[in-house]
């Protein structure tokens, strides 16, 4: 079950499990592709740490969020912060998709687009 779409709300009285489609956080992505930092920032954070309390450790959606945080890092030139995130999400894809799936392949290019920019 490794593609399980096991999704968290958070809720006052406990966690609940709901549709994948409230975890996705569009709008950071709005704000991320606006610009708007600083308002992407939290929702991506909040969006990771809710994937990680999802039953399945590896879940690919948690590779996805910490790829979607190192993003917007790697976007703001905090490099330093952006690739360990990058090296996690990776990690994850690769052992829950496999080294050949479409989204461990973006995950491994965006590990070396960062890497290549920070050496030129």
């Amino acid at each position: 079950m490794p593609h399980t779409n096991f999704v968290i709300a958070d809720c006052s009285n406990g966690l609940r499990f709901v549709s994948n489609k409230f975890i996705q956080y569009p709008l950071a992505g709005l704000y991320d592709s606006q610009g708007r930092y600083t308002e992407a920032e939290p929702l991506y954070i909040k969006a990771l740490e809710l994937r990680q309390r999802l039953p399945l450790d590896e879940h690919p959606s948690i590779a996805s969020s910490y790829n979607n945080l190192a993003g917007l890092y790697d976007s703001q030139g905090r490099y330093t912060e952006a690739e360990p995130l990058y090296i996690k999400a990776l990690e994850i894809a690769e052992r829950s998709l496999g080294v050949n799936h479409p989204n461990t392949i973006i995950f491994r290019e965006n590990l070396q687009f960062l890497r290549d920019n920070r050496q030129s």
